[in-house]
Formats: structure tokens, C-alpha cells, sequence
């Protein structure tokens, strides 16, 4: 599923996700800087711990980037042309896994 905010996401009942890939910078429904994709891990979490959680963003902070994957994130993918094909790759094997 795709959602529009942070918020929209955490408010859905079904958390049944395989692989959540998640930006660090996220809006809220104004186009205002809205919760962080740190704190959507850590709520989400708390909901559905067995899931594999992955970042695709701009973030270059080297502490943060080390404080989501103590936090539970799998991956962290700096955002780049390479890095959606790398995704893409990932998550059919992914798929592929989950069907056998």
C-alpha cells in the first residue's frame, strides 16, 4: 500500500507488511515537514516487529543513519538513480522468498 502521510499510515488498522520502505524526511497532509521516518519506525514497530524495514532518503547524518539500524531498520539506501534499481532488485527477491 502507498500512503500520503506518516500519520495516514500508522492509522491504518491492517499492519501486515512483509517490507516497509520508509524516507527519513516525510509531510504531513499541508506539505509541512511532519514526522520523521525514525519516529514512524518506532511506532511501527511496536505494531508489527517482524517486518523488514528499509530507508530510501537524502539523510547524510552518519549517527542518525547507525541510530535507525540499532532501531530496527535493515538498510539504509542514500536516494540515487543506482539505489532504485538496487530497491527494485531487492524487493523481487524479497517477493520471490515470500511465495515459497
Amino acid at each position: 500500500s502507498v500512503y500520503s502521510t506518516a500519520q495516514d499510515f500508522l492509522e491504518d488498522e491492517n499492519h501486515d507488511e512483509d517490507l516497509l520502505i520508509l524516507d527519513y524526511y516525510l509531510d504531513d497532509e499541508d506539505g509541512n515537514q511532519g514526522m520523521t521516518g525514525h519516529e514512524v519506525l518506532n511506532e511501527f514497530k511496536k505494531i508489527n516487529d517482524k517486518a523488514k524495514v528499509v530507508f530510501l532518503s537524502m539523510l547524510t547524518e552518519e549517527d542518525e543513519i547507525n541510530d535507525l539500524k540499532k532501531d530496527g531498520a535493515m538498510m539504509f539506501i542514500r536516494k540515487s538513480d543506482v539505489s532504485f534499481q538496487f530497491l527494485d532488485a531487492m524487493v523481487n527477491t524479497e517477493v520471490t522468498k515470500s511465495r515459497y
